[in-house]
């Protein structure tokens, strides 16, 4: 079957009798009507997603209609999403984006004939890619296949559905979560891929990918001798997937080992061909990938808004819930869309990443939430700064916050030569240490954030600087107020630097009257 574009699917090649409206309400697949169907896609071409379970549920719910119900689903989409079809403008953007090809399934359904419906037509990742003229949104210089952003697996599994939805063979999505965070509990993947060998039929390549990347890092055994049943080439790499197989995705580098871990912004190139890569990776594998897996060992590209501004990040961290250090890495330098589809483009993204469930019960974050917030705390957006004050709130009351490494961060990309960085700095911090509502939390905040202003002060005082910084003063409260609360909760004070020691006597031992000595004596009084 040809490849359908999206204004090739405007107008049907055949008539299409649409059913009746009262047909439509009527029409239901699997206890679900139709129309309610219909009702949650018009809702995502309007507003976008309101979070990755209910996306990922309607697009379970269409592959599910177009095998059983195709007359009552085409009908139903027609009748509801007549409105809400891409305008003029739209057709000139290009067609790699989470929306165009939300529209470009929803036309399938509606207006494909019946007779050109795939039948055992395999498509590629390699096909896919080369149907969204990817290398078209790349820069000059950048290795066409590297993602953007977590948005570009959304893209890819939408076009593979796309591509394949209304196939003859019972195939059903098996990525769908069981869990709101993104997560798939490995006992029902593993009960998934079995009933499908038994139905005689395999799942679709990227959704397959989409399902590994959603499992948690410590399958129990029980499911790993379960999955050791499985016969079928997916059944098998699932297998060794959990028993510990898995491939080795980019990571953010440490903080405590780089000076700048992570560059706030890439700067144009002046030469050309200059490759902008945030995340140094060796690739790997095949030349062309061939997985999903494949495309992530490559890292994030360059930050690039999609033309739509349906990045929806939203769902990022529901589509690697296992690498969400990937996704704050992603989301620290993703530039806000003025137009973005149903509304901010970036949503309170590092408090939901700090709110993932983690099937070890805890938050764990590493070097790209570090950045993240560190970038988020300086950030010249309010929104920016709202979302990492809530996301270091909640990471600090945690007991997860590594201080000695989210003070490297702050070196590395809070520090602004010219800009009172302080300023935004220190209100975030002391609120991270005040808005804990219990004593627990607030005695774990309070050693977070000591250790963290402890750690940092070497790199903002004398003898780094000629003088403190503005605001120093006040950070030094902050230290102050931490370490009084530490002690207050029986916490464990945090270790102090010999760097740090050496600075606070001297800044205490001066004999000037400023508010930064002060507030050194105070904090060298609260660390005895």
């Amino acid at each position: 079957m040809r490849a359908l574009d999206a204004e090739d699917m405007r107008t049907p090649s055949a008539p299409v009798a649409l059913m009746p409206r009262s047909d439509v309400a009527a029409s239901t697949f699997d206890g679900r009507p139709a129309a309610e169907i219909a009702a949650r896609v018009a809702e995502l071409l309007v507003h976008g997603p309101s979070d990755i379970l209910a996306l990922e549920e309607t697009l379970a719910d269409l592959v599910r209609s177009a095998r059983t119900d195709w007359p009552g689903i085409r009908g139903a989409l027609a009748e509801t999403t007549e409105k809400v079809t891409p305008g003029e403008r739209s057709r000139d953007l290009p067609a790699a984006t989470p929306l165009r090809q939300l529209h470009r399934l929803v036309n399938v359904l509606v207006w494909l004939p019946a007779s050109d419906r795939p039948r055992g037509v395999s498509v590629t990742l390699a096909a896919l890619i080369d149907r969204l003229d990817l290398p078209l949104d790349r820069p000059a210089g950048v290795d066409r296949l590297i993602l953007r952003t977590p948005a570009d697996i959304l893209t890819l599994r939408l076009a593979e559905i796309a591509a394949r939805i209304g196939a003859p063979s019972p195939v059903e999505l098996v990525s769908t979560p069981t869990d709101p965070a993104g997560w798939i509990a490995p006992e029902i993947l593993v009960a998934r891929i079995s009933a499908a060998e038994d139905a005689g039929w395999q799942p679709w390549p990227v959704d397959f990918d989409q399902a590994l990347l959603r499992l948690p890092l410590n399958p129990g055994p029980a499911t790993i001798r379960a999955a050791r049943q499985l016969a079928s080439p997916d059944g098998r790499r699932l297998e060794g997937w959990l028993r510990g197989g898995r491939p080795t995705l980019p990571a953010v580098p440490n903080p405590l080992s780089s000076p700048v871990p992570l560059p706030v912004r890439p700067m144009p190139s002046t030469t050309g061909g200059l490759a902008l890569a945030r995340l140094a990776t060796d690739p790997g594998g095949p030349a062309a990938p061939i997985t999903l897996i494949h495309l992530l060992r490559r890292g994030w590209n360059a930050p690039v808004a999609l033309a739509d501004g349906s990045c929806w990040p939203i769902c990022w961290p529901g589509l690697l819930p296992a690498h969400t250090d990937l996704v704050a890495a992603a989301a620290s330098w993703h530039p806000q869309h003025p137009d973005a589809h149903g509304g901010c483009c970036e949503p309170h993204l590092l408090t939901q990443i700090s709110r993932v469930y983690r099937y070890a019960g805890a938050i764990s974050p590493g070097h790209g939430m570090s950045v993240a917030l560190a970038r988020g705390l300086v950030s010249r957006s309010p929104m920016e700064r709202t979302d990492a004050a809530e996301a270091l709130t909640l990471l600090a009351g945690s007991g997860q916050l590594d201080g000695a490494q989210f003070a490297a961060a702050l070196t590395g990309c809070a520090v602004r030569p010219g800009r009172q960085f302080l300023r935004a700095a220190t209100p975030i911090l002391r609120q991270a240490l005040e808005d804990q509502p219990r004593p627990g939390a607030a005695g774990r905040a309070a050693a977070s954030i000591a250790s963290t202003i402890l750690n940092w002060l070497p790199a903002i005082a004398p003898p780094a600087v000629p003088h403190p910084v503005p605001y120093t003063a006040h950070l030094l409260d902050v230290a102050t107020t931490a370490l009084e609360t530490v002690h207050r909760n029986g916490q464990k004070p945090p270790r102090v630097p010999a760097a740090t020691a050496g600075l606070l006597t001297s800044l205490a031992g001066r004999s000037s009257r400023s508010p930064v000595s002060a507030a050194a004596r105070r904090l060298c009084d609260s660390l005895r």
